[in-house]
């Protein structure tokens, strides 16, 4: 069956490798944007806020942070793909992929370590908030302190679904959930759901749902195969966004919807990818413990 793109569509899908703005040496942004960058329904409570955050581009290829670096700030994308990770049995467990509107080093908040590598999968820019100035802000406004909670919730809830997926879940529909959960954030940032580039790579992918290269492959032609998307090396269209959605509300723990024999990483590698996991979501649930958050 052919779809159809509507002009909504070619207007919404962000553009393959799309840089930042070029800014000056001191670009900066105020807390009232950066606060409607990341979504927070009281972004009007910060107007007559002063605080200003300094801006930062990234290259592909170079660390935000490292595994081990002291908690110096947190950083809110505001262009760009990164991408978390941990090495777990000698292996690379890739946690998530953030992206605008996403804030990054909340894994530092507990001890004051950061417990992952995170990286720059294309041309990124941030807006960092050094710890001393956002607990000055956190002091002076309870409002931001609730949405600061909020936003380290959102982290656990991607950790905690992250494990579930791994640990419940065939091949088919750990992709499934994968295109569906990437179609999702699309959306609420105002892009369109049915069309967007993959800033990532078939590895990656493979390291962060605990399978093979291969079987990221193969499972992304069966479901192009079946109709139900539509693959042009990283450009992904969802055809049927139903039909996908019934796959990975599947119960079936096999992910046997669609024919062809399923080959996910051996168990060795199942249960490295969710200790992993496991580590970072461990991490924000002892600081929400401590901060009184459950």
């Amino acid at each position: 069956m052919q779809s159809t793109k509507t002009t909504d569509d070619f207007i919404a899908a962000p553009p393959p490798q799309a840089p930042p703005t070029r800014r000056g040496a001191n670009a900066s942004i105020g807390l009232a944007e950066l606060a409607r960058l990341l979504g927070l329904p009281s972004a009007r409570e910060f107007s007559d806020c002063t605080e200003r955050f300094a801006l930062t581009q990234f290259r592909p290829g170079e660390m935000l942070y490292r595994n081990g670096d002291r908690l110096r700030s947190l950083y809110a994308v505001c262009a760009g793909f990164f991408k978390t990770s941990v090495i777990s049995g000698g292996a690379e467990q890739v946690l998530a992929f953030p992206m605008p509107g996403d804030v990054l080093g909340l894994d530092g908040l507990g001890e004051g370590l950061h417990v992952a590598d995170t990286v720059a999968l294309d041309a990124c820019e941030v807006a960092i908030i050094p710890r001393a100035n956002l607990e000055r802000l956190v002091a002076r406004s309870p409002a931001l302190t609730g949405h600061l909670w909020k936003l380290a919730g959102r982290e656990f809830a991607r950790q905690a679904e992250l494990i579930t997926l791994l640990g419940t879940y065939g091949s088919e529909v750990r992709v499934a959930v994968f295109l569906l959960s990437l179609a999702e954030r699309f959306a609420q940032r105002g892009y369109s759901p049915r069309w967007y580039q993959l800033r990532m790579t078939r590895a990656d992918i493979a390291r962060m749902l605990g399978l093979t290269h291969e079987t990221v492959t193969r499972v992304l032609g069966r479901l192009a195969a079946a109709g139900w998307i539509r693959v042009d090396l990283k450009t992904v269209e969802i055809v049927d966004p139903a039909a996908l959605r019934a796959l990975a509300e599947s119960a079936d723990a096999g992910g046997q919807v669609l024919r062809g024999r399923r080959r996910s990483a051996p168990p060795t590698a199942r249960r490295g990818a969710r200790r992993a996991a496991n580590q970072v979501a461990s991490r924000a649930s002892e600081f929400a413990h401590e901060e009184g958050l459950t």
